[in-house]
This record gives structure tokens, sequence and C-alpha cells, in this order.
């Protein structure tokens, strides 16, 4: 007996264009729920090798310290950054350098317009750092300009520094932060705190006390929110001679100048919340814009024998 054989036919039916929308519905969903995600993971990872450069630099300047008894110091020519760069593995690019700076004022020229750009002296979020020898960090100026008055890591008696000069302690002593370089001048923007100059009309005296210090922080955020600065803050470089920031207002505040002794040059970043911090022990810490300011103002100095330090 012989049975009649059956041939099937497999039918394959397309998506209709209501489950075609719901797909395509769902991949956006998708890609909008994981694009914050991908974005503060990068982030994160610039300011990750933002503190691995500060790192890298708090081990040359230990090594420099070790090597010379005292870390390096400029009262003309170049700061402090450019002088670490041997223990960077830029010797040539310093010898180089060094040689250009001690020449006649072309020579000089030269040396500013040709300087390379260091990638441990790079933070990866600042973009505006594109020039010849530009620096994405700055080192710890202190509190005030006032004659011997916790002046911190740039020195005003012609010598250099140790760290036996840093009484309050290593790890309670801020050595270098970021100071990120201003963007371009845009005359109709509103201007941003972070890189503008503004006046306070705040004189001092000889010496500047923890009250005045106070007075002219809080009067300095004030100006910076209603008039315009008076001049656009620039950026600085590691050939910069004795450039640095000071601790005189919180992380990522404003740049203001007195009618005497008192200035603000602040840490400025463009991570979220505050910058990364370097630490003369050479540990790497983040300082939250809203710190409090008695203990930012603590840890700005190496002498001042605050308490309130330990509390950072």
């Amino acid at each position: 007996m012989r049975f009649a054989s059956r041939s099937f036919v497999a039918t394959r039916r397309a998506f209709s264009v209501v489950e075609l929308l719901v797909a395509i519905a769902i991949v956006g969903l998708l890609v909008a729920l994981l694009l914050p995600a991908v974005q503060l993971s990068r982030a994160a990872a610039r300011r990750s090798q933002c503190a691995s450069n500060l790192r890298q630099i708090g081990i040359a300047a230990h090594s420099y310290e070790t090597l010379h008894r005292q870390l390096p110091f400029s009262l003309r020519g170049a700061g402090l950054l450019f002088s670490l760069l041997p223990h960077l593995e830029q010797v040539a690019e310093h010898d180089r350098l060094q040689g250009l700076l001690a020449g006649d004022p072309n020579d000089q020229l030269t040396a500013a317009t040709t300087a390379r750009r260091i990638a441990a002296y790079l933070c990866p979020d600042d973009t505006e750092a594109t020039s010849a020898g530009a620096a994405s960090y700055a080192v710890n100026r202190g509190l005030t300009d006032a004659a011997q008055q916790q002046r911190a890591f740039v020195p005003d008696d012609g010598r250099g520094l140790s760290w036996r000069d840093v009484s309050d302690g290593l790890a309670h002593t801020a050595f270098c932060s970021e100071r990120r370089n201003a963007p371009p001048f845009q005359p109709l923007a509103l201007p941003d705190s972070r890189f503008g100059n503004w006046f306070v009309n705040n004189a001092s005296a000889s010496a500047v006390s923890l009250a005045q210090l106070n007075a002219f922080s809080s009067d300095c955020v004030h100006v910076s929110q209603t008039i315009p600065p008076i001049t656009q803050a620039g950026g600085i470089g590691y050939l910069t001679p004795n450039a640095g920031y000071n601790h005189v207002v919180s992380p990522n505040g404003p740049s203001c100048i007195s009618s005497g002794l008192l200035f603000s040059s602040p840490a400025v970043s463009n991570h979220s919340g505050g910058v990364n911090l370097l630490l003369a022990d050479g540990a790497v810490r983040f300082a939250a814009e809203d710190i409090d300011l008695a203990v930012w103002l603590a840890i700005g100095s190496r002498d001042g024998r605050e308490s309130l330090a330990s509390s950072f």
C-alpha cells in the first residue's frame, strides 16, 4: 500500500509596521537609558586620568627633593613644573628649553612658542590646553602674597623649600591642583566666574588676618554674581614663572583681585562638583566645591598650624 506524500511549504511572515515601530521605540529607549551611563563612565575615566597625572607630579616632586635636598623654584624664567620635567622622562626637552631660557629675549620667545605639550601636565577634561607648553595643573601658592605669610610652594625668600618646611604635615598640606585653561572670550556670553577677574575693594596691610580672608572670599563670590569682570582670566603653562593657584576661595570659585595683597586664583576643573588635589605626601584627593572654607584655607598653608586640616 502506497501513501501519497504531502509536501509542506514553510511560510515566513515579515514584521508588521506596528511591530517595527515598537522595536525602534524599544531600541531608542535603551539608548536613552544607556547614554547618560556611558557619559558618566567617560567623565569618570577622564577624572581618573587627571588624578593619575597628579600622582606622577607628586612622585616627580619627591624624586627631585630627594636628589637636590630641596624643591625647585625660580624667580625668573620658569617655574616648579618646568624643573620637574627630567623626573617625568623629559630630560631632552628640559635641557633644550633651559638653554633657550638662558639666552636672549628671542631665544626665550622661542622657548615659549616651541615648548612641547607634556601628557602628564594635561588633564583630558581641559579642552582649552592647546597652546605650546600648556599645563592643566598649578602649584599651591598658599593664602596671600604677604611676605613670609604662608605662601606654600611658591617661595618669596630666594631659596628652595624642602619638605621640612611643611610644618603642618605633608598629609595635611596641598601641593598642586588643577587650574583649567580659560576658553576664548565670548563678548555676548554670560561671564563664567571661574575665568574672569573681578575687582574687590578690600585693602589689606602688610599682613592678612583670617577675618580679612573670609571677608574677601565672600565679597569675591558676591561681585562675580552681580557685575561683569574687569578682565578675562588667561591660562598658564609649565614655563610660567611662579605660576600657581591659591586657597582664598573654594574650588571652582571666582578669580578676584583687591587694592591690597589679597587675590584669588582658585583651583579650577571641568569635573563635576570639584577638583583633584595633590597633597604634599603624594596622595590625591577630590576636593568638593562645597568644602568647608576653613578646611580649604587650612590645607592651603604649609605652616599655619591649623587643626582643621585633619578633617579633610
